[in-house]
């Protein structure tokens, strides 16, 4: 049985222009990103790379109408390496344009086309609890019938996951904190997986004691992050994924997505919130003879409480931080 599997060479910086210094951004660069986030971090660091604002092809998801439209253009760019920089419609857009045979895309999805990889792929995320920035998958939303499907290949690994302390800090405190419960989730749903191993549990494990840590030295200074803070998140989401990205499972985000559907008063971070909490309470109430006994006593030696309240007290916590709203409160 595979143990696991990394693809992509991680490295760490504290802030965009030393990244870029470090990787000789230039000429032979193909950059895809937010203006945000270029006009923020990038625009005086990226010398002479062509650059492409992901928000001038469409809005939300990765469908075939962003990647055709972004094609047409990419196709006259002289380039040798792909860089995308942002959450995980970007990330999943830049592994698409590091193959050699790309359009028609939906052809390439229904495995028409050969994936052959031709540019050398470097993915950096912008929030925690993405994932795609450490996997082989990537996802299309269909025009026809607005279904989504998902291209597993190696092909699709980066060469180079990039993680930035500094972009990470943009985020507002609510949003790191819900992308952090994100994370969270990765970590526990791999840890649970049939397919979990020692080594990717090490990961999981670790991800949830920094995420622990850090939540309640936010609620200690008072929700005020510091840059320590904002660091540990990066690290701990990194391991989350690498996790994740080797037991696979993405059930728990389908049932978000459904629960925001259903009350659009719930915002991102509550639906994750709400996701954590029930994935708990019935996985033991399912298989409570499972390795959930460990996992609980895991968290009750970080929360410093008996394994009998600990999912009590694991909301006791997450609720100091998560503001919800009268539809959840209600749940």
């Amino acid at each position: 049985m595979r143990q696991l599997m990394l693809g992509p060479v991680i490295y760490k910086y504290n802030d965009c222009k030393t990244f870029c210094k470090e990787f000789h951004i230039g000429k032979d660069d193909l950059i895809i990103t937010e203006k945000e986030i270029y006009n923020n971090c990038l625009k005086f660091n990226v010398n002479e790379a062509a650059v492409l604002f992901k928000e001038n092809y469409g809005i939300g998801n990765m469908s075939e109408d962003i990647v055709e439209s972004m094609y047409e253009h990419v196709r006259r760019i002289s380039h040798e390496r792909i860089i995308a920089i942002g959450e995980k419609c970007i990330l999943e857009i830049g592994k698409i344009f590091s193959l050699t045979n790309i359009s028609p895309v939906v052809d390439l999805y229904n495995n028409k086309i050969e994936i052959i990889k031709e540019k050398e792929l470097v993915l950096v995320p912008t929030k925690l609890g993405i994932g795609s920035e450490v996997n082989n998958v990537s996802e299309l939303q269909l025009k026809e019938n607005n279904m989504k499907v998902s291209l597993v290949a190696d092909e699709l690994y980066a060469d180079s996951t990039v993680m930035i302390t500094e972009l990470l800090s943009k985020l507002p405190l609510d949003l790191l904190i819900s992308s952090s419960i994100n994370a969270l989730i990765h970590a526990i749903e791999s840890y649970l997986s049939p397919r979990a191993t020692e080594y990717t549990r090490l990961f999981s494990l670790k991800a949830v004691e920094i995420i622990f840590r850090s939540y309640k030295n936010i609620i200690n200074k008072e929700m005020v992050m510091s840059s320590q803070t904002v660091d540990d998140f990066l690290l701990a989401g990194n391991y989350s994924e690498i996790a994740f990205a080797n037991t696979g499972g993405d059930d728990l985000d389908v049932i978000k997505q459904e629960l925001r559907k259903k009350d659009n008063t719930v915002t991102y971070g509550e639906a994750n919130y709400i996701t954590f909490m029930e994935m708990l309470k019935s996985y033991q109430g399912i298989y409570p003879d499972s390795d959930i006994i460990i996992l609980s006593g895991f968290f009750a030696n970080l929360l410093e409480c008996d394994t009998s309240e600990v999912f009590e007290q694991v909301e006791n916590l997450l609720c100091k931080l998560i503001v919800k709203s009268s539809s959840s409160k209600r749940r």
